[in-house]
């Protein structure tokens, strides 16, 4: 993938200054993420039913294996998750424009039922964001604390 968009020039290896194309990549991470999760022959639901048959009968090794197994699914449901929040955070920064802050704040609705649960998620963003703000303040030249 290779950004041609607004700012493109500004465009570092190390950090991210363009929302536009921060967006783009966290898209293709929740595509490759999901592509990933389609891999799975068994749904979470079905695994959890199958590990309670499991330690029904006694069977601990195959019940840690699908221990495993669960844990994987539950990660790549929260980075999917936390992955279109993020695309949704930036989108609501892009749209404040100089307001960083309170596009960064504003509630997602789609993920988030009140502020307590947006500041929660901010938090668990939090240094991507900074960086994010100070990137675009040193070479862009946008202010964020307005």
């Amino acid at each position: 993938m290779h950004y041609k968009g607004k700012d493109a020039d500004k465009l570092m290896v190390t950090g991210q200054i363009v929302i536009e194309f921060e967006i783009d990549c966290l898209l293709v991470a929740v595509e490759i993420l999901e592509r990933r999760k389609k891999m799975n022959t068994t749904s979470l639901e079905e695994d959890l039913k199958c590990l309670e048959q499991i330690k029904a009968g006694n069977k601990w090794r195959w019940a840690e294996c699908l221990y495993y197994r669960i844990n994987q699914k539950r990660l790549l449901d929260f980075h999917i998750e936390s992955y279109k929040l993020l695309v949704e955070i930036l989108k609501n920064i892009q749209s404040a424009g100089s307001k960083y802050k309170e596009g960064y704040m504003k509630l997602c609705p789609k993920y988030e039922k009140d502020e307590t649960e947006a500041t929660e998620n901010r938090l668990l963003f939090k240094d991507y964001l900074r960086q994010l703000a100070q990137a675009r303040k040193l070479l862009l030249g946008i202010p964020y604390e307005s």
